[in-house]
């Protein structure tokens, strides 16, 4: 293991997460000044302190990827798509806010997670497995940090980050492609924000469980990724 790789990489990672803890925690900055400013120093450590130009250059997205990932796009983006094309009535700026600041945060977890945690994980040299299932259960325990108290919904919040960052390591794996998983957890947080505002309980519960099933579907497929790099 390159240990100076792995110490610089984890403690870039550790100052930031703590930075930005304490900006929304202890300060209470308000979320879009608080995320903007950790996500430029996010972005800015990866690129200037860990090489992330190296990492840029060499992201791909093949055709065998696409055709793997193709379903995924499609429900994601199919289904606030249909839920906004027939929907009545509909508060569009609040949607709009909230998803402006679901894309920031989506920057900026994939380049703390991703482009830094898994990055600094597999450039030191741990087993790619290794890595990704690790680089997973920080993602998941990291955003149970600020649920108020331990009931059945962090338990559900906890399980659901887990199968997300799996899903998301796993592909940031294939491709070292930054903006590609960037993109992949937006659509993932906007349909969920697009299904769960939509006022008809009825549609949503359609919905609700199309995405539940994209979800497994894609847990089964990491999953069986994952064995094949162990092989």
């Amino acid at each position: 293991m390159h240990k100076q790789i792995f110490y610089k990489g984890i403690a870039t990672f550790t100052t930031l997460i703590i930075l930005h803890f304490i900006a929304r925690v202890y300060f209470q900055f308000p979320y879009m000044i608080s995320t903007i400013t950790i996500v430029f120093l996010s972005l800015f450590s990866w690129i200037y302190l860990l090489d992330g130009k190296q990492s840029l250059a060499k992201c791909s997205f093949d055709a065998q990827l696409f055709r793997e990932l193709l379903p995924l796009f499609i429900i994601l983006l199919g289904v606030p798509i249909y839920l906004l094309g027939i929907a009545d009535s509909f508060n569009y700026l609040e949607v709009s806010v909230s998803l402006g600041e679901l894309l920031l945060a989506s920057v900026l977890e994939e380049t703390l997670y991703r482009a830094i945690l898994l990055g600094t994980l597999l450039t030191a040299g741990i087993r790619p497995v290794k890595a990704i299932i690790l680089s997973s259960v920080v993602f998941s325990l990291l955003h149970g940090i600020y649920q108020p108290s331990m009931d059945w919904s962090m338990v559900y919040l906890l399980i659901d980050t887990l199968i997300v960052g799996l899903t998301l390591n796993v592909i940031y794996f294939k491709s070292s492609n930054l903006p590609l998983v960037i993109f992949i957890h937006f659509i993932w947080n906007a349909s969920i924000l697009i299904n769960r505002v939509f006022p008809s309980e009825e549609v949503t519960l359609t919905t609700t469980l199309l995405l539940m099933f994209v979800k497994l579907m894609y847990l089964v497929w990491s999953v069986r990724e994952v064995r094949k790099i162990n092989m």
